[in-house]
């Protein structure tokens, strides 16, 4: 599934009420696509993946004598493993780990070699694809779709919005342009379903 259009993101407003009808050009169409933008980047800083949707990709590491070899981002599925020019393979040489990672709809975190190994700098080379998920799913959509209508609707709102956490925008300058009406309501569950995507794919407890 891919992020949310401009037109999902109008859609959205029109029946938040924030805008009247969703923009196709111009000023107000920029907004949505810079929202839109914002969110997908917040959602990376935020959660700690990058990329988030999957990407394929060539990453370098050094290993130092040690038989696992952690990966920081997550690997969805793995072409090659190559160390000094070595090539090594799956579950001959080492196993992705978690073993169950892609039944749980996880990315893969270490590698584990059946024996310690060394490298040069950046000597091992690891080619794949990488990320948190292989597509957004709907729940991603949703909540890129809800930071996007934070960012949105306080910009058009007249709002001075600061690239900050997307939760603290609502509870800072959106709170203050809102706080006597049932529109607060609305950010703050835009907000809830942000915040709440956002701590279930934390890359420190996936």
């Amino acid at each position: 599934m891919a992020a949310p259009s401009n037109a999902d993101l109008g859609a959205l407003l029109v029946a938040a009420g924030v805008i009247e009808e969703s923009p196709t050009s111009g000023a107000e169409y920029d907004v949505l696509t810079r929202a839109i933008a914002f969110a997908v980047a917040k959602l990376k800083a935020e959660t700690g993946w990058n990329p988030f949707e999957g990407a394929a990709g060539t990453r370098y590491f050094t290993a130092d004598g040690y038989n696992t070899l952690f990966l920081d981002q997550g690997l969805l599925s793995l072409t090659s493993v190559t160390i000094d020019g070595t090539t090594y393979a799956v579950n001959d040489d080492f196993y992705l780990y978690p073993a169950n990672a892609s039944t749980d709809g996880i990315p893969y975190r270490e590698l584990l070699f059946v024996s310690n190994i060394s490298s040069l700098m950046n000597g091992v080379v690891i080619v794949g694809t990488w990320g948190r998920m292989a597509t957004y799913d709907s729940s991603a959509t949703e909540a890129i779709l809800a930071g996007a209508a934070i960012m949105a609707g306080a910009t058009l709102a007249g709002v001075d919005v600061p690239l900050s956490a997307v939760v603290e925008i609502v509870q800072g300058p959106v709170k203050e342009k809102y706080s006597d009406s049932s529109m607060f309501g609305t950010f703050e569950t835009w907000s809830r379903t942000w915040a709440t995507f956002v701590n279930n794919n934390l890359r420190v407890h996936v």
